[in-house]
């Protein structure tokens, strides 16, 4: 049996219908959102790269490490620490007071990433590694360097943390000058001649050989000037405004030969 239509049906198909409305394209993606969402699946990718101990460019292979010279120098061939917060061994010219200000005035002026963050690697670097290591697992961080040095949060922002944070010093008041000093290696040996000049005993000629110390250097003049109450303990020598150490030798210093040398006689006691 067929279907029947009625004239209002039969009128209503007949009726023009109103052209299709076209599909609206989606609205864009606001710059703001878009670039949190890149931003975090940057910091996926970078997780997941360190999980896998894959490389990425923002997980280098080799440990750099976040140095001040101002702050710290590097001995070569020493490290200190254990687990993650082993870093190279270093020595300071700050005394132990400076340094803890100079540590001080370093976390309360992280500007970038997230203050809780700064605050958990704050507390890592001031415990034990294995107390490091779960406070960094607790706070979902990943260390592409296996190393405090370099801290990557999940929307993948960049700590940095210099090696004078993770560890302490082997030495403060570093005299980094003197033990360049000390690394330089001896020239061929030749004979000098140097004027030493006192304010009050005018000047005095040595020579000697550029191979000796200082002390040695002190104690020839010492003997020279022959006067009592005079002797290598209480002499200070001057070269191009410098203090000339005991332990060095004159080489050290690159002194020329006929330069004059700044002599000062403390009283003896």
């Amino acid at each position: 049996m067929g279907c029947v239509q009625s004239s209002q049906e039969i009128e209503r198909e007949n009726q023009p219908r109103p052209p299709a409305q076209a599909q609206q394209p989606a609205a864009p993606q606001r710059p703001a959102r878009a670039a949190r969402d890149n931003q975090q699946h940057r910091g996926r990718q970078l997780n997941n790269d360190a999980r896998q101990g894959g490389r990425s460019q923002a997980a280098p292979s080799r440990i750099q490490y976040l140095q001040n010279q101002n702050v710290e120098t590097i001995v070569e061939g020493k490290f200190t620490g254990e687990g993650i917060k082993k870093t190279p061994a270093y020595d300071t010219p700050l005394s132990k007071h400076d340094l803890d200000k100079w540590r001080k005035d370093f976390w309360d002026t992280r500007t970038s990433g997230s203050r809780h963050i700064w605050n958990c690697i704050r507390s890592a670097c001031e415990e034990t590694h294995e107390t490091a290591e779960a406070l960094i697992l607790a706070a979902d961080l990943q260390m592409p360097q296996n190393s405090l040095t370099l801290c990557i949060d999940e929307t993948g922002v960049y700590y940095r943390v210099p090696i004078c944070l993770i560890n302490d010093p082997i030495g403060y008041d570093a005299d980094f000058q003197a033990q360049k000093l000390k690394s330089k290696q001896a020239p061929a040996e030749k004979t000098m001649t140097l004027r030493l000049r006192n304010a009050a005993r005018g000047d005095i000629t040595l020579e000697f050989s550029n191979l000796i110390t200082i002390e040695q250097f002190k104690q020839e003049y010492a003997s020279k000037l022959n006067e009592e109450g005079v002797s290598k303990e209480n002499l200070r020598l001057f070269a191009m405004g410098k203090e000339l150490k005991n332990e060095l030798f004159v080489y050290s210093y690159d002194i020329m030969n006929e330069s004059t040398i700044q002599v000062m006689i403390r009283k003896a006691e």
